[in-house]
């Protein structure tokens, strides 16, 4: 992708300013301003084709305007892509144990916890550069760390499915372009992909699909905002969903089926389920929107009916993804390790312990004594002993936005924020690599340059025994 950016002079405010949300979620304003305090952009620098992180679409189509160091437009960007570019941070570049310290202070002192501790964790990644997760997974061998990601439980439960059973899936633009039957399994992607529709799904024009929403039919399981989009809606609840999805599956396998069973386990008799079931069949190319769940036996009942449903036709599952690059550091861990998470590289070589080495079990646990976390949050996932033991073990932070684990942080830098001050490569939600770059000049270290000089000070300590540790409790 090539990056434009111009200057804008002379343009008027309704050019780039006052539109409210459209319903597609989409806008072009000029933030934190009404519309008559707008003074015409004399001096203003439009970043074309800029990539947001606020959700897993990874929308690149964003036209930032920036005035005076300040991003005051965004041309396309939703109510949450608004949000993910108007958040700023302040303060000082490093602080020590709460108080202000220079950055090179810093740089020692990280080093030294991590060098010298013996059961480390390095965690977060998830709204870091691919450029940067690697450094960090480069620290995490060299220490022998526990390596995890503070991505949610749902997506930990995704990646244990897919173990299990395999996915079906696709890029968001073959959807864009083939899918002509879209079923939204208990997800609201209006209120969290704001731009999903209009870009790769429901609405948006495609090769096959060239007349937008004429060419789909559409189908909303569970009630949501989203059920107004629909061609047709299903009642259900949590409980029966594993039920529905087996139900389905049966259908798809040509099992026959107990009409009362089915109505007293769903909540819709057998019939609504033939019917859905027809529909599927019948499509040239069905997509299965949905939302990981923690529950790892409903995440693998989804990826079974897409897999069956490839017996008919053809049939793909699409999860929706989250903010920032967390798809990014389940591919890079992939790759670099073998596995997307909950890694032990504490042998020299990876080991797999997904109900071990995750964040939130070596934290309930208290099986760490340092942990690096990179642009995260880990005391999103921990229970309250969880969160006692992160108080009290010395941490290293480094992260674009304020939240808890970076106030407590024994050491704690600020960096440039991925897309906003900060350049490099993100994965979208279905895995394509999209290039971020900066539109603001930042007073902060990026997080891939400050990783590497972490890691260099690492290298430069004396070595302290063996360069790995046997991890409490392993055999």
């Amino acid at each position: 992708m090539t990056f434009r950016s111009r200057a804008r002079a002379g343009l008027s405010p309704k050019a780039v300013a006052g539109a409210p949300l459209q319903a597609n979620g989409s806008r072009c304003l000029m933030l934190g301003m009404e519309p008559t305090d707008i003074e015409p952009l004399s001096s203003a620098e439009e970043f074309l084709d800029s990539a947001c992180l606020g959700c897993g679409c990874v929308c690149d189509d964003i036209d930032i305007v920036v005035k005076q160091g300040r991003i005051v437009g965004a041309d396309n960007a939703c109510s949450i892509g608004v949000g993910w570019l108007l958040e700023e941070s302040g303060g000082p570049a490093c602080k020590i144990a709460g108080e202000p310290a220079g950055l090179d202070e810093g740089i020692a002192r990280a080093a030294e916890i991590l060098a010298g501790a013996r059961f480390p964790l390095v965690t977060g990644l998830e709204e870091a550069s691919i450029e940067s997760q690697k450094v960090a997974i480069q620290i995490a061998r060299r220490i022998g760390a526990r390596l995890d990601t503070t991505t949610s439980p749902g997506r930990q439960a995704y990646w244990l499915a897919v173990q299990d059973v395999g996915a079906v899936g696709c890029t968001l633009g073959e959807i864009r372009h083939r899918g002509d039957l879209i079923i939204v399994w208990r997800a609201d992607p209006n209120e969290t992909h704001p731009r999903h529709f209009e870009r790769y799904s429901i609405d948006a024009v495609g090769n096959v699909a060239h007349r937008g929403r004429v060419d789909r039919f559409v189908i909303a399981v569970d009630e949501t905002e989203t059920t107004d989009c629909a061609d047709r809606f299903i009642r259900l609840s949590a409980d029966q969903e594993i039920e529905a999805l087996v139900t389905l599956r049966a259908l798809a396998r040509g099992v026959a089926l107990d009409a009362d069973q089915v109505a007293a386990r769903t909540g819709s008799p057998l019939q609504t389920w033939q019917d859905m079931f027809t529909k599927m069949k019948e499509a040239r190319y069905g997509v299965l929107l949905f939302e990981p769940s923690p529950d790892r036996l409903r995440n693998a009942a989804i990826l079974r009916l897409v897999r069956d449903m490839n017996e008919h036709t053809r049939f793909v599952g699409s999860p929706l993804g989250a903010a920032g690059n967390a798809a990014g550091a389940e591919q890079v861990a992939l790759w670099s390790t073998g596995y997307p998470g909950a890694v032990d590289l504490a042998r020299g070589v990876p080991r797999y312990l997904p109900d071990e080495s995750t964040t939130a079990a070596l934290l309930e646990r208290g099986l760490v004594d340092a942990i690096l976390v990179v642009s995260g949050d880990p005391a999103l996932l921990a229970t309250s002993r969880g969160s006692v033991i992160l108080l009290n073990v010395p941490t290293v932070v480094l992260g674009g936005r304020e939240n808890v684990t970076m106030r407590s942080a024994t050491v704690g830098f600020r960096v440039a924020r991925l897309g906003r001050e900060d350049s490099g490569t993100v994965f979208r939600s279905d895995g394509a690599p999209i290039p971020v770059r900066e539109c603001l000049v930042s007073l902060f270290p990026g997080t891939r340059e400050l990783l590497a000089r972490i890691d260099q000070a690492i290298a430069a300590l004396p070595e302290r025994g063996p360069a790995f540790h046997e991890s409490p409790g392993g055999s």
